[in-house]
């Protein structure tokens, strides 16, 4: 699930700034919240593979699981020859996949049902197969269309055919096409409505999109249907999931409660990953929370566990998270110290996704300092990786990070033209929370050009998104901004009543640092 977190920075008197540096807060969520979401092992069952299958020895036996591997690095980074390298690799070393768990199992069962459809000869089949660890999903989904065509007309037995070649569609385009793999696992779920797995998939998906509330319906269906067949594993995946929505929502305590009882039901289970990412998930809450002693024991938890297991990936992701506490407290030596361990991993595994998230942490810990240059330096590098993967989330992401850079430079053409393009690119996606960040930033700018009527308007859009998601934390920013644009424009009592609306909400959500800043606010303004 891809979230967004706020950091507040750059303030000048009486303003509550939106500056979203959303670097840090992409990694860690992107990084924890994908590990909660889980699913069965993989098959491992191998099969012969012929030289049109791809891989580094045609003609050796290859597992369903194995082909996914190489088509999950090619999907995620569409590169052949880096697909093609990870042919060695068997089920062993799914962690330093691109894909966690989740996403291999859920392409190793695409994989299946491609390799078993009867809706196609072995040498198209194959074919498909081999442009699939191309990262070509076009031939593969039309065999898959084709198979969920016949099996919808069928009966019983034909629905469940049908499912199976839905989520197997929905599995290929998950990584790249989130809109497209959504639909795919609607159609799932209305064959096969008693799916947990399938739900769960649903509710990821809108949450990507920024769909909370259907991602929520969606989510509840899969834990019930857990709780209903026994399920445990069902149930803790839900249960994860929607702790991530409560966190969106800047519902901290709810989020919480989800996430103790998801990580009761991995340590029950004694499934040590699922245990990590849940703890890293506390963490992430601690630290919005301001509660950081917490945070960083949450993380160092998790690291344990990810370190005992030889989890790189996870590794990377609990430094990265250590990283983003320690900047949270002024450590910038230590968060550059925990980045650069993060990246190193990144580079040794090759997750070029990992790569660009920690170069965009070394640009917020750079900008901070007020090293511009090289944290612009950072932040096109981590861009150039995201463009290069086609990954439109994180371009989004970085060219909104570059848009804060040059507006701290005082660079406001340039700054908008960045917000504008990355605003664009969420439209595009349909990613609301992420417009909802951009607008306020646009809004700061047009305040910054004394643009008063344009900068409100700003502001009450993304209040108007913000509000209609639930995320608290966004509403109160944006209260936060049009306090301040009243005050500068010499309206004590619409500016005080902001203040006081944003602070109501920043103490009900328990953001220490928040509440100490709008009450600094309220008492320049006489009224503390």
């Amino acid at each position: 699930m891809d979230e967004n977190t706020f950091h507040i920075a750059n303030l000048t008197p009486g303003e509550l700034g939106v500056l979203a540096t959303v670097i840090g807060a992409i990694a860690t969520i992107i990084g924890v919240g994908v590990a909660i979401w889980y699913g069965r092992k993989a098959s491992a069952t191998p099969v012969r593979v012929t030289p049109e299958t791809g891989g580094e020895n045609p003609g050796a036996e290859q597992s369903p699981v194995q082909s996914a591997a190489i088509i999950c690095e090619a999907l995620a980074y569409k590169d052949r020859e880096h697909a093609e390298a990870m042919a060695a690799k068997d089920a062993a070393h799914a962690q330093q996949l691109a894909c966690q768990q989740r996403e291999l199992a859920e392409l190793t069962k695409a994989v299946e049902v491609l390799r078993r459809t009867h809706g196609a000869t072995e040498d198209r089949k194959a074919e498909a197969e081999a442009a699939l660890q191309r990262g070509e999903p076009e031939q593969a989904d039309a065999i898959l269309a084709s198979m969920e065509e016949k099996g919808a007309q069928g009966a019983a037995r034909g629905a469940q055919d049908a499912a199976q070649a839905a989520q197997a569609r929905g599995a290929i385009a998950y990584q790249n096409q989130p809109q497209a793999a959504l639909a795919h696992y609607r159609r799932a779920v209305e064959y096969a409505p008693t799916d947990a797995d399938a739900w769960n998939r649903v509710g990821i998906l809108h949450g990507r999109l920024g769909e909370l509330a259907a991602a929520e319906e969606a989510l509840e269906r899969a834990r019930a249907l857990g709780e209903e067949q026994g399920d445990r594993e069902a149930i803790a995946a839900a249960l994860g999931n929607l702790g991530l929505i409560a966190r969106t929502r800047g519902q901290w305590e709810r989020a919480e409660e989800y996430h103790r009882r998801a990580l009761a039901i991995a340590e029950e289970l004694g499934d040590r990953e699922k245990m990590a990412a849940n703890l890293g998930n506390l963490g992430l809450v601690a630290r919005t929370r301001g509660e950081l002693e917490r945070a960083e024991e949450y993380h160092r938890r998790s690291l344990a566990i990810e370190e005992e297991l030889g989890h790189r990936e996870g590794m990377a992701v609990a430094l990265g998270n250590l990283g983003v506490v320690a900047q949270a407290r002024g450590e910038l030596e230590r968060a550059e110290e925990f980045y650069r361990q993060a990246l190193a991993i990144h580079e040794e595994l090759g997750r070029r996704e990992g790569m660009a998230i920690q170069l965009g942490n070394l640009g917020l810990v750079a900008d901070t300092r007020g090293q511009w240059e090289r944290a612009e330096e950072y932040l096109r590098q981590a861009l150039a990786i995201h463009e290069e993967l086609g990954h439109r989330e994180g371009m989004a992401n970085q060219l909104g990070n570059l848009g804060l850079v040059a507006r701290t430079r005082g660079q406001l053409a340039e700054a908008e033209e960045y917000l504008q393009r990355s605003l664009a690119i969420d439209e595009e996606l349909g990613h609301r929370e992420g417009m909802a960040v951009i607008l306020g930033n646009l809004g700061i700018i047009a305040k910054t050009r004394g643009q008063w009527e344009r900068a409100e308007e700003y502001y009450r859009r993304a209040l108007a998104i913000d509000e209609e998601l639930g995320h608290r934390e966004g509403m109160a920013n944006q209260l936060g901004n049009l306090g301040g644009l009243a005050g500068i424009q010499g309206d004590r009592a619409g500016a005080e009543a902001y203040y006081r609306r944003a602070l109501a909400i920043f103490q009900a959500v328990g953001m220490a640092p928040q509440i100490e800043i709008v009450k600094e606010n309220l008492r320049r303004l006489g009224a503390g």
